[in-house]
């Protein structure tokens, strides 16, 4: 595998970036590909919003002057802006565009209430969860919600505290122990609706 970047040439900023690999298109055919994984797309080729376009049509001349005329970008997001960018860019230097093997990915969808979530989960996991409930209920009163927007963003901050209070707070694997996760975190809580939470 490598690593194709393409930076501004006055500036030396970096403006795309994707990992490479060759992959078999047949029975004698290669091309280089942006490397991915089926389990865990990485969301590559990194454009530069500022000069997608622009960065698109340098990133697709460097690796094709490298490695030949056919480039596959598999488990790319087709009606992502990054997908319609690399389109047009490839259009514009003269390549032709074809999409293969295409489908849904599966969404996990938000419920709007405890019930729904629980109606649409397994039975063995309906049971754990009634048992667990059952052994919070025997600690004190304990009331369950199910929460969202602000509501639910307050609850998981009470949550990273409690979490950070227990053995994962003493083994260094609390998500408040960790800056990057917290600031994923964060950026899930943003706008309304944006973390919804589940809350005893």
């Amino acid at each position: 595998m490598t690593i194709a970047a393409v930076c501004h040439r006055s500036d030396g900023v970096l403006v795309a970036l994707a990992p490479l690999g060759r992959r078999p298109l047949g029975l004698a055919i290669s091309a280089a590909h942006v490397w991915t994984h089926a389990y865990a797309p990485l969301g590559t080729p990194l454009l530069v919003p500022d000069c997608a376009h622009e960065a698109a049509v340098k990133f697709i001349r460097l690796v094709t002057m490298q490695t030949g005329p056919m480039l596959a970008l598999p488990e790319q997001r087709l009606d992502g802006s990054v997908a319609g960018i690399i389109q047009d860019a490839a259009v514009s230097l003269g390549f032709r565009v074809g999409r293969t093997s295409t489908y849904l990915r599966p969404v996990l969808s938000a419920h709007d209430t405890m019930e729904r979530f629980l109606s649409e989960v397994s039975s063995q996991r309906r049971r754990r969860i009634a048992k667990g409930y059952r052994r919070l209920k025997g600690e004190g009163h304990l009331v369950r919600d199910h929460l969202k927007g602000a509501h639910a963003a307050q609850a998981f901050d009470d949550f990273l505290e409690l979490e950070q209070a227990g053995w994962k707070g003493e083994h260094n694997t609390a998500i408040a122990g960790n800056p990057a996760s917290c600031r994923v975190c964060a950026r899930g809580d943003e706008g309304a609706g944006g973390l919804r939470l589940p809350h005893a």
